[in-house]
């Protein structure tokens, strides 16, 4: 499998992504037909993120792609300019997150695969956005974390010097420094 991680299961399917490119598809029912097997662009670099409704997985060449979380269907693939290497995040609203070395966050209808806006950092994005009420957030390469508002995709604050997102509520963000500690 990919070095971000192995498979993941829905209520009927196995998705095991491969190094190589290639999301096999296994039915838990019928576990002796022939797995499923779509190739993306690319490789996989994370383990595909799994919604009510969907699935997603994303390459290194740049491309998003979701499927039905229960059938062996690819639903549609979203092209950024440059590599996706981190996870996509589904909202219970039926929005996709998803980040791009292009310096784009991406914000597309997990139903109809429609893009519906995008948001530049001007920096390089290698982390997963995380949505939290009206504000999706990304931190960049350069340790720049900015929140958005989800819905007229305005640029509410930037803060420097944040390493990676650890949790948070409508309230508080927790993430730690680039140097490991708290904040």
């Amino acid at each position: 499998g990919p070095p971000g991680g192995g498979p993941i299961v829905s209520d009927a399917l196995v998705f095991a992504p491969r190094f190589n490119g290639a999301v096999e598809l296994f039915k838990l029912d019928d576990y002796k037909r022939p797995a499923a097997v779509y190739k993306a662009f690319g490789r996989i670099m994370v383990q595909p993120v799994l919604s009510y409704n969907s699935v997603s997985w994303v390459s290194d060449e740049g491309h998003l792609y979701v499927g039905f979380a229960n059938q062996q269907q690819v639903r549609f693939r979203v092209e950024a300019k440059e590599g996706i290497i981190a996870k996509p995040f589904f909202t219970p609203t039926g929005k996709l997150f998803a980040t791009s070395l292009d310096c784009y966050l991406y914000c597309i209808d997990e139903v109809r695969g429609n893009l519906l806006w995008r948001f530049t950092t001007g920096e390089p994005i290698d982390q997963s956005p995380v949505a939290i009420g009206d504000t999706v957030y990304v931190i960049t390469r350069e340790h720049n974390l900015y929140a958005v508002n989800i819905n007229d995709v305005g640029e509410k604050w930037v803060v420097s010097d944040v390493g990676p997102f650890l949790s948070g509520t409508d309230d508080r963000l927790y993430c730690t420094d680039p140097t490991g500690n708290l904040i």
